[in-house]
């Protein structure tokens, strides 16, 4: 059976990643709608994102997208906001990129939104390019298509919030790491600079951060211990704990 799209409701997501030094998003450019519109979708970049289909559950619909995107199954998804300003796509190259795109006479649509986090690495860059895909600095995300600069913003803001509350900083880091790789993500997120001694003594006091036997390598200075991320003791433990300085 063939699906349809609901032609005034569509999923965006923000995908945020970190490379040690930046929190980023991934962003697409835009199709072009035709050689002769080459102004319509040059330099145009948007979030992942389309309309649902009739049957669809939104959750279902942006995952998808972000498999479709990497190839992976997302990690869990936070919905965050709905945006129903009826201009969000006034722009008329915009809505012409969006009729076109569609075949669809559209004036107006609502988006759902959902953020997900995402690690960055050589082999998924290399799956992004083929979907003219990049990771841009998220201080970077200015100029985007329709009002994906406002979507970007508000998810930022709820993944700062929903940092005091759950370990999300983990889906960001590889498996093992060092407790500067942990404070650098925390500075970089949250946007603020933590006292070395103070963050490894609070931060320490965390019982599903577990320190592991090994130490890293390929430094040119005193291999730092690491450490990893137990779920398993998050699970038993989650309700009662709270993150340490926020």
């Amino acid at each position: 059976m063939e699906q349809v799209y609901i032609p005034h409701l569509s999923v965006d997501c923000v995908l945020f990643g970190f490379d040690e030094k930046q929190l980023k998003v991934l962003v697409i450019e835009r199709d072009k709608v035709a050689e002769e519109d080459e102004h319509i979708h040059s330099g145009i970049l948007k979030l992942p994102g389309r309309l649902i289909f009739e049957e669809e559950y939104l959750e279902d619909a942006a995952a998808s997208i972000i498999q479709d995107l990497v190839g992976l199954e997302p990690m869990p998804l936070q919905q965050f906001k709905v945006f129903g300003n009826p201009n969000r796509i006034k722009s008329p190259n915009d809505l012409l990129w969006l009729q076109t795109q569609t075949q669809m006479t559209i004036k107006r649509v609502v988006t759902i939104s959902f953020y997900t986090l995402i690690k960055i690495n050589e082999t998924l860059n290399q799956v992004l390019d083929l979907h003219r895909a990049k990771w841009i600095p998220i201080k970077e995300a200015v100029g985007l298509a329709f009002d994906h600069d406002e979507i970007v913003h508000e998810a930022y803001h709820h993944l700062k919030k929903e940092l005091t509350t759950t370990p999300l900083e983990f889906s960001l880091l590889p498996e093992y790491f060092t407790l500067n790789n942990l404070q650098s993500l925390y500075e970089v997120i949250l946007d603020q600079h933590f006292d070395n001694r103070n963050f490894r003594k609070k931060i320490l006091r965390i019982p599903y951060l577990v320190e592991t036997d090994n130490t890293e390598s390929n430094v040119n200075h005193r291999p730092a211990k690491l450490y990893r991320f137990d779920k398993d003791i998050y699970d038993k433990n989650q309700r009662e704990m709270s993150l340490f300085f926020l």
